[in-house]
């Protein structure tokens, strides 16, 4: 049997470098900020804002948090598309509002209330909001919306899956109307590609997609009732309303 003798000063380098592993893991696995890759450092953020002309979204969350922290982290921070956005149309951060040191200082700075529900607010790169800070934004919807009007008081160009996610909540003049018509395959699909349509439901929902492996995508209500209209005879348009990520899953698939 080998028996290996550790100098003191590496066993306290190895097992600083175990912590910090550890703590990275623990960051990771917090249910209540969801799958999105957060930045740390504000400062940082405001600097690559200032480079990239994206706002900067700082996430204001408790971790450990309620039950209602961890559905928003679990169900809206985890959503494919919505992750995709605030990684790649945003300068994400993160601040714990429930911890001391500079977490608690950036909390103060901006008038947060410790151990509060989820806030989300958008900046630029002085720390100024770019659209006002809004609070019990709880939902997937409600969540992109706000992104969306961000990306545009900041004259960026809105991503047409991110719109589409937003549905029915992003218009102010939705509403609901009823056709019968000769054929639900036909009928869904055309009134589909019609412009301004946002989503429709027939006996025999998006057949269009049936057994293709677009409907593997996880797409939004709105994506699906467009891609379904341009599916079979259009491929080209039904692929613009996919994101990048969505897409080259598709390339590979």
């Amino acid at each position: 049997m080998s028996h290996w003798i550790v100098p003191e000063k590496m066993k306290v380098l190895f097992l600083f470098a175990v912590s910090l592993v550890f703590s990275d893991f623990i960051q990771a696995a917090d249910i209540e900020v969801g799958k999105v890759e957060w930045g740390r450092d504000l400062e940082r953020a405001y600097a690559d804002s200032e480079k990239s002309g994206k706002p900067v979204l700082v996430l204001f969350q408790e971790v450990p948090g309620c039950s209602g922290c961890k559905k928003f982290g679990k169900e809206v921070l985890s959503h494919p598309q919505i992750v995709e956005a605030i990684e790649s149309e945003f300068e994400p951060v993160l601040v714990y509002n429930n911890r001391p040191g500079a977490d608690a200082e950036i909390l103060k700075s901006f008038g947060e209330p410790s151990w509060n529900y989820q806030v989300i607010r958008f900046l630029n790169p002085q720390g100024k909001d770019v659209i006002p800070r809004k609070d019990k934004v709880w939902t997937t919807e409600a969540l992109v919306t706000r992104m969306v009007d961000a990306l545009a008081a900041v004259d960026r160009e809105v991503p047409g899956y991110l719109e589409a996610l937003a549905g029915k909540a992003a218009s102010t003049h939705a509403e609901d109307v009823a056709f019968a018509m000769f054929c639900f395959w036909t009928g869904e699909r055309k009134l589909e590609a019609i412009e301004g349509v946002l989503m429709t439901d027939a006996s025999d929902q998006k057949n269009q997609l049936s057994g293709t492996s677009l409907e593997k995508l996880n797409l939004s209500e709105v994506q699906a009732t467009k891609i379904n209209a341009f599916a079979r005879t259009d491929p080209a348009m039904a692929l613009l309303w996919l994101s990048p990520r969505q897409r080259a899953i598709f390339t590979k698939s």
